[in-house]
């Protein structure tokens, strides 16, 4: 792990290479000229739904420069939102974990773009590591909840598997804007492009 930067269910913090000096920067207004909107979402039952919103530069940087994390918001609610920045921004795309079929549906049914990402744990706190690692990982102080994830999430090996959070909470998915973050982003990066419907197919 230490060579290489791959996770590999550590103990202590998940994002050991955060760094407030580097990391943490005053808010800024993303240009619209050559750069990608996306962003990130994580539906939550029995914890917060959590949105992250996320600019990508042509040099790869990326920025989070909004979070919006709440409980018990009705679909209308969090439609919304996602189209206010749809709309102010040009998005992409929102990626979900995708087994939020019916949030998507739900979603997609009040005009929002939204897909199902890519939830694979392993790839995506490697490449979040490796963001942090290379200076490419870039989050505004108007997200101090995503900050407070990020200095807290941290993982023990234990006998049965299972991970714990620092603030006792079992598992990843507590974390919703890490993990709304990490469907974002590994999604753009890692995601094999979809095929293209051939004469057949259609």
């Amino acid at each position: 792990m230490r060579r290489h930067g791959l996770f590999s269910n550590p103990t202590g913090l998940m994002l050991p290479d955060w760094d407030r000096s580097i990391h943490l920067i005053d808010h800024i207004e993303p240009e619209r000229i050559e750069t990608i909107f996306i962003g990130g979402y994580d539906f939550g039952t029995t914890h917060p739904s959590a949105l992250v919103f996320v600019a990508i530069d042509l040099d790869g940087n990326v920025y989070v420069f909004g979070e919006w994390k709440k409980s018990d918001s009705p679909f209308d609610e969090q439609a919304s939102v996602f189209k206010f920045h749809q709309k102010e921004y040009g998005f992409r795309c929102f990626y979900a974990d995708p087994s939020a079929k019916q949030a998507i549906l739900e979603l997609r049914s009040r005009g929002v773009n939204i897909k199902a990402g890519m939830n694979d744990k392993a790839v995506g706190y490697n490449l979040l590591r490796e963001l942090l690692r290379t200076g490419k990982l870039f989050i505004s102080r108007n997200c101090p909840n995503l900050v407070y994830e990020i200095e807290n999430l941290t993982v023990k090996e234990e006998k049965a598997g299972t991970t714990i959070g620092r603030d006792g909470q079992e598992g990843y998915g507590h974390f919703d804007l890490i993990a709304a973050l990490r469907y974002a982003v590994t999604s753009f990066f890692k995601q094999k492009p979809e095929r293209e419907l051939t004469k057949e197919d259609k």
